[in-house]
């Protein structure tokens, strides 16, 4: 995923969009608002924000109920759109995070993280995350 846009809500928008020192996830209400604000669909049809966009909430209609739950810690009030801060956030996680050559748009590489878990998995593997889960 292209992270022009952060750069763009840094220079634009400095602190006002930070939470607890950071810049919003890519998938929180704030950042969409942000994308949708700053770019037209035609403009930036071909931009890599907008498919994935596309893509996020074709794999959440598919999910139905299953998409409100954590895949890591079980939590079962997510929603995809709350707002950035909220711990009940629902985001897609990529299991096989890409840069260890996960697929971007592989949806069996995908599972329902809440902000907090899809946070700390960062790019780590499954098996070492779910060990760093239990401890």
């Amino acid at each position: 995923m292209n992270n022009n846009w952060r750069k763009k809500i840094r220079a634009k928008y400095g602190m006002v969009l930070r939470s607890r020192g950071r810049l919003p996830h890519p998938q929180s209400p704030a950042a969409l608002a942000f994308m949708a604000h700053e770019y037209s669909k035609e403009e930036h049809k071909d931009d890599n924000y907008w498919t994935w966009l596309a893509f996020r909430d074709t794999v959440f209609a598919e999910l139905g109920p299953a998409g409100k739950v954590c895949s890591y810690c079980r939590r079962d009030d997510l929603d995809k759109d709350a707002p950035q801060t909220s711990e009940n956030l629902a985001t897609l996680d990529h299991v096989v995070p890409l840069a260890l050559g996960g697929g971007l748009y592989d949806k069996g590489n995908l599972v329902v993280a809440c902000l907090r878990c899809n946070q700390k998995k960062a790019d780590k593997k499954p098996e070492n995350f779910k060990v760093e889960l239990e401890s």
